[in-house]
């Protein structure tokens, strides 16, 4: 199978998570026959009034389905910054034009409040256009365990 890039562009939102919503999100996916690599900057500020993050993320398929990879975010708020790194696991499926990914993903590393979340991933292409949204629940330690909610949906197209 040959390698294929797509170019997406989108909208950001979430609950609870310190963010003001919309982001405007811009995200590069690179994939082959059973890997994956994404580059993904959102521009949604926190609730300091500045801010953007920036995600790299690298996974491969093995087995039937099964999913591992890991991810480094970067993320600005203004007046500070966060490193972490993520170790993500899950499960993956493809049928017809579609791509499904159930993740499961834990804090490694790295200076953050976040400690995991669970996320559902949708791919859907038809021909060169590409439609994608990521949906998923963040678990954080801030006086006391408490959760958020985000997501991203976003249209592109096949550059090759």
């Amino acid at each position: 199978m040959l390698s294929t890039l797509l170019l997406l562009i989108g909208l950001s939102s979430s609950v609870s998570l310190g963010e003001v919503s919309p982001g405007f999100v811009g995200r590069a996916i690179a994939h082959g026959h059973r890997w994956e690599a994404q580059a993904l900057y959102d521009t949604a500020d926190k609730y300091t009034g500045a801010g953007w993050r920036g995600q790299i993320i690298g996974q491969g398929v093995i087995g039937s389905g099964l999913l591992l990879g890991a991810e480094y975010l970067h993320r600005n708020g203004g007046a500070w910054t966060k490193d972490t790194g993520w170790l993500r696991g899950g499960y993956a499926r493809a049928w017809g034009h579609n791509s499904l990914q159930v993740v499961l993903r834990a804090v490694v590393m790295g200076q953050t409040d976040n400690q995991g979340a669970v996320q559902v991933e949708y791919r859907r292409q038809e021909g060169r256009v590409v439609i994608a949204t990521t949906q998923g629940l963040m678990s954080y330690n801030q006086t006391g365990r408490t959760w958020g909610y985000y997501m991203t949906a976003s249209v592109g197209l096949v550059a090759f």
